[in-house]
């Protein structure tokens, strides 16, 4: 946030983000980027995070899990449409938009409108979390060469354009790559 209070790891779209950015600049908040996730930071300085959570979903329209830290070192997650993990072993807390990253241990899967809180190792919920125990298959996503998934994606990315632009008819690629100079296929 502008202010350096909060920090927000955020997997989504929020839709009215232009809107909410002009609201915000009307308030003389500064902007240091076009990021959606920088208006996400910013609007949260203007409510009250303790009282006013649920607001965010009337707010903020769009597809989004949310992870928001605060300058005490407490986490909050909010999920709305948007995949997001919690996953507890005897030492740590993991939190990941996909599954298969996660290890082995106590899991629970947010919901849409879940909010949960993560103060001092403390997991609370605005209900009910029903952990359940997971076991990684990270032997079954077939990672090759590669250490991990995240890697394997990366590399794997000219093949999967290739594919996708051979695999698609009647599309006209012209107009949809108007404006890139230079594109090249494996």
């Amino acid at each position: 946030s502008f202010n350096g209070e909060i920090t927000v790891v955020h997997n989504g779209i929020i839709k009215n983000s232009d809107e909410i950015k002009g609201k915000l600049i009307k308030k003389g908040i500064n902007f240091y980027s076009e990021t959606d996730t920088e208006v996400i930071a910013n609007y949260l300085t203007t409510i009250d995070i303790n009282k006013n959570l649920g607001k965010i979903f009337k707010d903020l329209k769009g597809t989004y899990s949310l992870i928001i830290g605060n300058s005490a070192g407490d986490i909050t997650l909010i999920k709305q449409f948007s995949p997001l993990h919690i996953l507890k072993t005897d030492n740590e807390i993991y939190i990941s938009s996909d599954i298969s990253s996660l290890p082995s241990g106590e899991l629970y899967t947010l919901k849409d409108g879940d909010i949960i809180k993560i103060v001092n190792k403390e997991i609370v919920g605005s209900k009910d979390i029903k952990f359940k125990q997971h076991i990684s298959n990270k032997e079954q996503l077939n990672l090759g060469l590669y250490s991990h998934y995240m890697l394997k994606e990366i590399n794997e990315t000219p093949e999967a354009i290739r594919d996708t632009y051979f695999n698609i008819k009647d599309i006209d690629f012209k107009a949809i790559l108007k404006g890139y100079t230079e594109i090249t296929l494996l």
